[in-house]
Formats: C-alpha cells, structure tokens, sequence
C-alpha cells in the first residue's frame, strides 16, 4: 500500500471536511501542526491542509501524481502542471504569494509516480530518506517520494462477487424417427405441412423438432425452418470485388495519444486565479 501511487490531491480549509476516499495530513514528520496557512485573520485561524487518495478512478481518467511543486505567485505555470488554486471544501485561496502545482499523467504513461508526501517543519535537521525537496511552504517544507509503478492486477470472475450462473439448455434432439419403445405414433401425413417435409428435413435436419400429445399427433416446425441461408444481393458486389483495398489503421499508443489529444487547462487556471485575485 505504501508504494502505490498517488492519484488525487487537494488542499482542505477544513482539515474535519476531507473528501471520502482521502487522507489529511495533519501534522509533519516531526509531530508540528502541517497547517499550510501559518496566520490569523481578525481573531480567526485560517487553516490550510493538504489531503491525498490513492483510490483508483478510472472515470477521472486513470491518471497519478507524477510531481508537486511550489512556485512563487509571478511565476508562470509550467507545461503540463496545473495549479490548486482554491480550497476544495471553501473555495478560497490556496496560498499567500505562492503556489502549489502538481502534474498527473496517465498511469500507462509513466513508469514512475509520487507514492507518499511527507511534509518537515524547518526547525527539523533530520528528512525522510530516499525523497526529493520540492519547496518550501510558509516554514514547511514539502518532500515527495517516487516509486515505481505495479501492473494493475485484473478482476476475474473467480475473485469478484458470485455470479448466478444461467440454466444450461438440454441438446435438441431428432426426433424424427422415435424410438419403438416410446410407445408414441408416428409422424402424420407430409400434405398437412406449408412444405416437403423431405426438403426440409436435408436443409436443417438438426433443427426439426416433432411435438407429439396424448390427443393429437402433428409435426412442428420452427420458424426459419427451410429458409434457405445465402448472401444478400446488395452484399454479393463487395465479395466479388477483386482489386478492394482495406485502408490502413495507424496504430497509436497510449504516448501518442496522450501527446496529441491532452490538455491542461493552465490558461483556464491562471484566468481563475487572476479573478479570484481580483475579488480579494
């Protein structure tokens, strides 16, 4: 559990209001409060933490967490990262004068992805082992650690929920010709059917069915009995087409398309920020 990787993340005002799913980190490495915020406002502490999940979402995309950054508030957003700008719960700002990036990338994109955060306050000479730093937060310094990816482990029926399974039919039987010791007549007269029986019988003999009761004896066919089986006229024109190309698929990988069709809506962040910026 500890090196799988980190799917979502999101910044709290409060740390009691954390999505299902998630987990907050309330307090650093060495036992401080990781509250991102670190003032007062008119008597009233405001509070920022940071939570994460590592549910798997395939409706989100089936992405992980690749980095975590902490960028001054001037700075422009790199490609590919896209910023918390708003609390998840409230709404408000993330940070004063910084802020927090991160990038996702869908996981059979990426070997490697972000497994845990670990967040030291700076009075702490000592840092988690086999981390790298990725900035500094209001005297509170934020370290990711990287592992690499498993393979998903598929479902299968034998491990999901029991399923019912459905009734299996008896094999048809001829019975065209009963056994003497049925004691059942046999079959009525060929004139009583739309059709030969002989015709029918060579065409789908594996089909036929005889239905016989106790007060009356008929012979029954099922409904596409001595329908002929051929290829339609409108289709007979394709199958003879000598000189019919296939066109050719491009095969695409899950880089390419990633590389061709993604989006990061850093503008439509920034155009965010900018407003929210402006209200305050």
């Amino acid at each position: 559990m500890a090196d799988d990787p980190i799917t979502g993340i999101c910044i709290l005002a409060d740390k009691n209001r954390c999505p299902e799913g998630y987990q907050v980190i309330e307090t650093t490495t060495d036992n401080q409060d990781a509250d991102l915020w670190k003032d007062k406002v008119l008597r009233k502490k405001v509070t920022r933490y940071l939570c994460y999940t590592k549910k798997i979402n395939p409706l989100a995309g089936n992405n992980v967490l690749v980095d975590v950054m902490v960028i001054k508030e001037n700075e422009a957003i790199p490609a590919g990262y896209s910023c918390l700008g708003t609390t998840y719960d409230s709404g408000e700002a993330v940070l004063k004068k910084k802020l927090l990036v991160i990038k996702l990338f869908n996981r059979n994109s990426t070997q490697q992805a972000v497994s845990e955060i670990f967040l030291t306050s700076g009075k702490t000479k000592t840092k988690p082992v086999e981390v790298t730093p990725r900035g500094d937060i209001n005297g509170i310094n934020l370290f990711l650690r990287m592992s690499t990816l498993k393979p998903l482990t598929p479902v299968t029926p034998e491990s999901g929920p029991a399923l019912r399974k459905a009734p299996i039919p008896a094999p048809r039987q001829n019975l065209l010709q009963p056994p003497a010791s049925s004691g059942l007549p046999q079959q009525s007269s060929m004139t009583q059917l739309p059709y030969s029986w002989d015709n029918a019988r060579t065409r789908r003999q594996s089909t036929l069915r005889t239905s016989h009761s106790l007060s009356t004896e008929h012979d029954v066919l099922s409904a596409i009995e001595g329908v002929p089986f051929r290829i339609s006229s409108v289709l007979q024109s394709v199958t003879n087409m000598s000189n019919f190309d296939v066109p050719p698929i491009t095969y695409k990988s899950a880089v390419d398309i990633n590389s061709q069709f993604s989006y990061d809506f850093n503008f439509e962040e920034q155009t965010k920020q900018r407003l929210t910026m402006c209200d305050s």
